[in-house]
């Protein structure tokens, strides 16, 4: 009977299709269990070298632990045995095991500590034997033994003794490392792949052939004429390619720039910067790993952004090609309609989607699947519906966003099932061309599970759910109430973008409300497109996590219904004066309530643009107040209208429907327009500072560095210090006058102040989920002085030879300082040696901040003159830029040596406080001029460096600290963004979230670098961080075994209660 169907004609073809589909479909569910290849680690200890080895874990602890500590090294040591954290990092018994040994009331007495609790404390009775997993823990000495139920295991770092090597003997421990997610396919799951893949082919052919059966010629898949270059091709595209040139990324770039450079090296996509290493399974793939092919490409940014920018042209091709056909705009409209829906696709893409975020993907695939819909419906046929299942796949896989595309399909499953009931099919038919519509919506398994298996999910969803953000629906409120915060997620850009989109929405759903039929608009399309649109405004409350970036992906949707609002507010349609009126007074207000927003960016997006900080104004009036004054004209001029009930066909209505008409385009160039005019204008005035521009119009030229070539580093501030004229250089300092000023003269709180003037940080804070970080910035560490007291000292100077002296603490009005006179090296040409002439210090002093405006302090100034007279020069004395956001930390203040006067050859400093308020004081370390070099010199392209996520993106040449087989790599750097927003990044990549600072902070001291923005001096751009070792140890050596494991097997839970 079957052989009888499978016969050549639409039949047969049907159930080829069928069974073929079928296939795939059952194949591609089935790979997310099939058995994968794990790549098991295992350390075992005392190694044939160190005693002392490094394991940074990823997941923070290791699968399992056995742990044996001999009688002889229990004997023979004094204090720590053997320990899992350096004893000398912060906390380290909260989350470690130590094993300690002691001589105590003539008897040796052993502690055993595991995470903060005391398993063990007695005589000594034995060897020590320690086994834990995520089940229990056992400990026994002699006739001791306990067990613990539960997760009990230790984080591990490493292992670290002090004990000899020679008395080791006994000592054992092996470390299961938890690489669970180590993994590649086996045999079978490649070759079940690529049958799905081949089958779901075959189904899509047969499909394809079963609907040229209906006696209709086959269908375009390109639209007629698709090729034809139009002017508003030239304008849309051309923003497009220009903004994709100077306009700004998104916040998180540097967030899956990490994850794309850092997946090859670990074989799995990891979520490199949180969630203790778990794999994005199966959101993010495929795209982060296609960003992991471009970045093998180049370290470009401009390479790693090519999707975004496909997908913009993509979303522009769909809406000039198929929707305005779709939805019958034709005629007059359509040109107006054509420039409505690229001026708001322009709008949407300039403040959400120009990045390396995956909402730009979701915006394409979610707009090809709506009208891949309705090609189904006009067409009746069944491919343009697996072309639509399948789109929406890949946009759910590609973000929680892209839940949205459920929308486009749901807008059409009425006429869908209609017409499938209409044909006379047999109901094994029917199941037949359904199959490979079903096969669409799973075949992308196969590329997510390709080398994962489906615990990894499980493990996935957990990490997420412990660490969060994980918001329910309820909470979709908080992302439009950041929507309207004066900060870069309620920008005037993205504000405008989501507000405009809900007024077209608005605007086509009361025409359609108004008369069920438009003229000149398909009333089907229409209604189904915005069915879709208002759909998807409530499916988003789905996302797990509340963002404004989020809005990004609704660009391909809100540009469809923009051209529908262009056509339906046309003269022909909206026909009376007052309803005229009203639309213009609406879009106005709309622009009223966006101006009054900042025109904010992220990070180093701000530089120099116009209101980065504050509300756009003109003169000091706000234009937002001068809009909304407009809007409410316009709806008092239609109050007065609708009372007076005049509709003669004046001037004024001609005037008004030409406007109204042109209202969605014309808002929509204003904010584009002042989009790019600003950032523009910033890229011109900080020339030849550091701009976004700037720095791609390098990469193109084939410098693709970024801000790393920018930022000049103090590699040796201990050896930049002046010589002094006379005297020592620990005397020269005080050799003057200082009055007030002594050495302990330093705040012991040096907590940089909480509003930076500096600061263009993300809203909403990725790290609202940790635990907060202090404030405190006090330096690198406390120094002895030679008084006793302890004073903190930056850039790991050492105290013993850098003087300083400050008026914190000192009675009285009045405070100064002049210090001995210091020699300015010069080069034979008589030019100052460098660049720069720094000096460290701490405290409040009067400047000038980033934006030109005085900021309120204490007096500091560098007095030049010559060596041979010993006084200072009649050009008088000049005053340092200074890091105004900093205050009152330690950081260097500098001034360009061009500004050195003329003849001058010593120098010396002034300092003068006139303040009986214990905040204003000023602390001051001697004179240097460093020799400077490019970050990207010091640190260079092989080092590995801890970058954190907001500033990845910036530094592309840069090497992002690894990880392999749920082993990290020790960074040597750490590269933070300005003061406010590395507390941010701080919180999101600490221990509580299960970032990479659980484990390096542990392992190292970090000691900050002086550096300085080129010719950007009071810039506060960030901060380089060198990464010193608590302890000497050497990196663990990994025994790598390969196993086969079920697509199920998990070897337990992670340990999240170590958080």
């Amino acid at each position: 009977m079957l052989t009888k169907h499978l016969r050549p004609g639409p039949l047969g073809d049907r159930l080829r299709a069928g069974v073929l589909g079928l296939v795939g479909f059952l194949c591609a569910v089935v790979v997310p269990f099939l058995p994968v290849h794990q790549d098991a680690a295992t350390v075992t200890w005392p190694g044939e070298d160190a005693v002392n080895i490094e394991l940074p874990l990823v997941s923070y602890s290791p699968t399992s632990l056995s742990l044996t500590v001999g009688d002889q090294a229990l004997l023979s040591t004094e204090g720590t045995v053997l320990t899992t954290v350096p004893s000398s990092a912060p906390d380290s018994g909260r989350d470690g095991l130590i094993v300690m040994s002691e001589q105590r009331d003539g008897a040796r007495h052993v502690t055993v500590r595991l995470r903060s609790k005391i398993v063990y404390d007695g005589a000594l009775q034995g060897p020590i034997q320690i086994r834990s997993d995520a089940a229990s823990t056992l400990v026994r000495t002699g006739e001791f033994q306990t067990t613990l139920s539960g997760d009990h295991r230790p984080q591990v770092v490493g292992l670290f003794s002090t004990t000899p090597r020679e008395a080791l003997g006994g000592s054992s421990a092996t470390i299961d490392i938890d690489s669970r997610f180590s993994t590649g396919p086996t045999a079978a799951k490649v070759a079940l792949s690529v049958l799905a893949v081949l089958a779901w082919l075959g189904a899509l052919w047969f499909l394809h052939r079963a609907d040229l059966g209906d006696g209709r010629r086959a269908r375009r898949i390109l639209p007629a004429r698709w090729a034809r270059i139009t002017r508003p091709d030239l304008v849309v595209v051309g923003l497009l390619l220009a903004w994709y040139m100077i306009g700004v990324g998104s916040s998180d770039d540097g967030y899956f720039s990490g994850m794309a450079k850092t997946y090859r090296g670990a074989g799995y996509l990891a979520n490199y910067f949180a969630y203790f290493g778990v794999p994005e399974v199966p959101i993010g793939i495929p795209y982060v790993p296609a960003l992991a092919g471009l970045a093998q490409i180049s370290d470009s940014g401009l390479v790693l952004r090519l999707p975004s920018l496909l997908c913009g042209l993509g979303c522009w091709f769909l809406i000039s090609r198929e929707v305005l056909p779709r939805v019958g705009v034709r005629g007059r409209r359509r040109s107006i309609a054509l420039y409505t829906g690229g001026l708001v696709l322009l709008a949407f893409w300039i403040p959400y989607n120009n990045g390396l975020r995956p909402e730009p993907v979701v915006a394409f695939f979610t707009l090809l699947s709506w009208l891949s819909v309705e090609r189904a419906i006009a067409t009746r046929r069944m491919l343009p519906l697996c072309v639509a299942v399948g789109a929406g796949s890949l946009a759910v896989l590609t973000n929680p966003a892209g839940i949205i595309c459920f929308a486009g399909l749901l807008s059409g499953l009425g006429p869908i099932v209609a017409g499938f009931r209409a044909r006379s099919l047999s109901l094994m038919e029917r199941a037949a061309v359904l199959m490979p519509v079903l096969a669409s919506g799973v075949i992308t398994l196969v590329v997510v599970f390709h080398g994962q298996s489906a615990a990894s999910v499980s493990a996935m969803r957990a990490a997420h759910g412990v660490v969060g953000p994980n918001m329910p629906w309820y909470t979709e409120y908080t992302v439009w109430a950041e929507l309207f915060q004066p900060q870069p997620d309620g920008s005037v850009a993205r504000r405008f973008a989501v507000l405009i989109f809900l007024l077209a929405l608005v605007a086509v759903v009361a025409a359609l409300w108004r008369r069920r039929r438009i003229p000149g608009l398909a009333s089907g399309p229409v209604g189904r497109l915005a069915f879709t649109a208002v759909l998807s405004l409530f499916l988003m409350s789905f996302s797990p996590t509340k963002f404004t970036h989020h809005f990004g992906s609704l660009a391909g949707y809100a540009s469809a219904v923009a051209v529908v609002a262009a056509a339906v507010s046309a003269p022909a349609v909206v026909r009376s004066l007052r309803d005229r009126l009203i639309l213009l007074g609406a879009v106005t207000a709309v622009l009223a309530i966006c101006f009054t927003a900042t025109n904010g960016w992220w990070y180093v997006s701000s530089y120099h643009v116009p209101w980065w900080d504050k509300r756009i104004s003109v003169g000091g009036v706000s234009v937002g107040s001068m809009v909304l004054v407009l809007a409410l004209a316009l709806f008092v001029a239609a109050g007065c209208v609708h009372l007076s009930a005049r509709h003669d066909d004046s001037r004024v209505q001609r005037l008004a429907g030409g406007l109204s008409s042109r209202a969605f385009a014309l808002s929509a160039a204003l904010i584009v327009t002042v989009s790019f005019t600003t950032m523009t204008k910033a890229a011109v005035a900080q020339y030849p500072a550091f701009s976004v521009g700037l720095s791609n119009a390098r990469a193109l030229g084939g410098d693709p560095c970024g801000l790393a070539d920018f930022v000049d580093v103090d590699p040796d501030p201990g050896a930049s210090f002046l010589e002094p004229v006379e005297g020592s250089p620990e005397s020269a300092l005080g050799s003057g006058t200082h009055d007030g000023f002594r050495s302990t003269g330093v705040a012991s709180d040096l907590g940089s102040d909480k509003s930076s003037t500096n600061s263009a940080t993300v809203g909403q804070s990725l790290g609202s989920t940790g635990t907060t970080t202090s404030d405190d910035d006090s330096g690198d560490g406390a120094a002895r002085r030679s008084s006793g007291a302890r004073v903190a000292l930056p850039f790991g100077f050492d105290a013993a030879r850098v003087p300083v002296l400050g008026s914190f603490g000192s009675r009285g009005q009045r405070k100064s300082l002049v210090s001995g006179w210091y020699r300015i090296p010069r080069d034979a040409d008589g030019t100052p040696r460098d660049k720069l002439l720094t000096m460290a210090v701490a405290g409040r002093i009067a400047s000038v901040d980033v934006n030109g405006d005085p900021v309120a302090g204490q007096r500091l100034v560098f007095e030049f003159g010559r060596e041979a007279t010993r006084e200072p020069v009649a050009s008088g004395p000049v005053a340092p830029e200074d890091l105004a956001g900093m205050q009152p930390a330690w950081r260097d203040v500098r001034l360009d040596t061009r500004n050195i006067p003329a003849g001058a050859d010593v120098v010396r400093i002034r300092a003068d406080v006139d303040s009986a308020d214990p905040q204003q004081w000023i602390a001051v370390t001697p004179p240097r001029m460093p020799r400077l070099q490019s970050l990207q010199d010091y640190v260079g392209r092989q080092s590995p460096v801890l970058l954190d996520w907001l500033v990845g993106a910036q530094f592309p040449c840069l090497a992002p600290m690894p990880h392999q087989y749920g082993v990290a790599t020790i960074p040597e750097f750490r590269v933070l963004p300005d003061k406010g927003a590395a507390k941010m990044t701080t919180n999101w990549q600490s221990h509580s979230s299960g970032g990479p600072l659980g484990y390096t902070d542990l392992l190292t001291t970090p000691v900050e670098v002086p550096t300085y923005l080129r010719d950007d001096p009071r810039r506060d751009w960030g901060s380089l961080q060198r990464l010193r070792k608590r302890l000497p140890a050497e990196p663990a050596s990994l025994e790598i075994r390969r196993e086969t494991r079920s697509g199920l097997w998990s070897p337990g839970p992670l340990n999240y209660g170590i958080r």
